[in-house]
Formats: C-alpha cells, structure tokens, sequence
C-alpha cells in the first residue's frame, strides 16, 4: 500500500492471537518487536465511560477515559511493529492479542 510516497510492506499478516496459539506466534512477534525502530500499542477495554454525559473540554474528557480505563477490564492488546526497510519503505508486523483473566481475579500480565 502507498501512502504519499511511503510505501508499507507487512512482515505478517495481521494476526489474532490468542492462549491455543500463543506458543506458536510469540516468538515472531517479539523477534518483530525487538528489531522495530518503534511499537505502537492499543488497549481495547470493555467499555471506557461510567456515565452517558457529554464532555466539554479536553480535560473532562480526559478525565472521563482515565476513570474508564481503571473500571474496565482489558480485553484485547493490539500491537504493531514498524521497521523501516529503505528511506521509502516500512515493514509493518501488527498482532491482535486477546487477554482475558483467569478466574476471580482482575489480574492481567503480558510477558
């Protein structure tokens, strides 16, 4: 894909992983991200606002998603590793991984 006159390769297909296929997938994923010149990283939540309310200004509204993101439980991690090839081209490897907690606990850990 070309965009402007950067042109992106992916070094993976975007990827969903998840506990059946994790100890497959990692290991290309950290390589990804250990040669990456930046990560770009995503949290998909459960939800983000506690009340329907709208927000008037960049601080409230701020406000409002930090108060989201400490009640709500994280649900997918999303990653993507950027390496650039050439002056003009990118290696992109992005990854979807889904993380859900064990048992009673809202505990969450990515190693």
């Amino acid at each position: 894909k070309v965009v402007g006159a950067m042109a992106l390769r992916r070094g993976l297909r975007r990827c969903s992983i998840n506990a059946q296929n994790w100890a497959a997938l990692h290991p290309g994923l950290l390589q990804a991200v250990r040669d990456a010149e930046f990560v770009a990283v995503d949290m998909e939540l459960t939800g983000l606002h506690m009340r329907s309310e709208r927000f008037v200004g960049v601080d409230k509204c701020y406000e409002a998603h930090c108060e989201g993101a400490r009640t709500f439980m994280p649900i997918q991690l999303g990653i993507c590793a950027a390496r650039r090839t050439s002056p003009t081209h990118w290696k992109l490897t992005p990854a979807s991984i889904y993380v859900f907690p064990r048992g009673q606990e809202r505990i969450f850990q990515v190693s």
